[in-house]
């Protein structure tokens, strides 16, 4: 086995005798790199799936929420300034690595999915959501206590857990909708210019609102057609941060200009600009 993998996390049965496992190859962590390997025959014999492209990098957690869509979480050293995790589109014969977040602060571990589409991936500091199988993802910044998120498992389309410091039960309501970073309320609404401005390839857009309110960031271009928004959801008092990389709706890059996201409350609306350079 050494010679397929110096380092396992974890492990996935798709079959009585097939299954995936993740980890890393090569002798200290400077120099590994992600990989996925599979069995046909209980372990027998192995094969490599995937080996990552780059080295400081190695896989956590495997989510399969159906037989062809598969993700797996590629944890990276203190070191890297990009994160990528790895999906699968035909059932783990091959895979491909999807860039999702740029900065050191990224080390995500766990990832749950609870459908094709809509999942979840935590880890050290950051916990993100996604609806598109992935080409984008929210910050859904939790109290600090509360964070380290490393284990997120579902076991149908309405039962699944996520854990670290603390233990999380998945609700089917919207679930942007009762993230609450901060223990205090804070007394006015409040739209936060994005940061970084300008920026490629994303962005962080934040707000404050300080009572129960459904709210919703709609993104503008300078014609004022609606490119994307983020989700609608009823929230309670706090801060909410989403990055935004920069796509429509269908996840097209979005060309160099000037646009303008707007918050939208049941009882306030701010608008902002922001420059996107390609």
């Amino acid at each position: 086995m050494i010679s397929y993998a110096n380092a396992l996390v974890d492990c996935y049965m798709t079959g009585p005798t097939e299954a995936f496992v993740v980890g890393g190859i090569g002798s200290h962590y400077e120099n590994r790199k992600a990989v996925i390997l599979y069995t046909s025959n209980a372990g027998d014999t192995w094969e490599t799936r995937f080996i990552s492209s780059r080295i400081k990098n190695w896989g956590w957690k495997i989510s399969f929420p159906s037989t062809n869509v598969g993700y797996v979480s590629l944890e990276n050293s203190y070191s890297l300034d990009s994160s990528f995790f790895a999906k699968t589109t035909n059932g783990g014969l091959n895979w491909v690595e999807k860039y999702y977040g740029i900065g050191m602060e990224y080390r995500e571990q766990g990832i749950g999915f609870v459908n094709e589409n809509t999942g979840w991936m935590g880890g050290y500091n950051k916990f993100l959501a996604t609806t598109n199988g992935g080409d984008n993802w929210s910050i859904l910044n939790i109290a600090p206590e509360f964070s380290a998120i490393n284990r997120i498992r579902f076991y149908s389309d309405t039962i699944g857990y996520a854990s670290g410091l603390r233990v999380y039960k998945y609700t089917t309501e919207d679930f942007l909708s009762n993230i609450n970073v901060q223990n205090t309320i804070p007394g006015k609404n409040n739209l936060y210019q994005n940061y970084p401005n300008p920026f490629n390839p994303v962005t962080v857009i934040k707000f404050e609102i300080f009572e129960k309110s459904v709210s919703t960031i709609k993104i503008y271009n300078a014609a004022g057609e609606e490119v994307y928004s983020f989700a609608h959801g009823y929230r309670t008092p706090g801060i909410i941060e989403f990055a935004w990389y920069g796509t429509d709706y269908n996840g097209n890059l979005m060309p160099s200009g000037v646009y303008f996201y707007r918050l939208e409350t049941e009882k306030y609306t701010e608008t902002k600009k922001m420059i996107l350079v390609r």
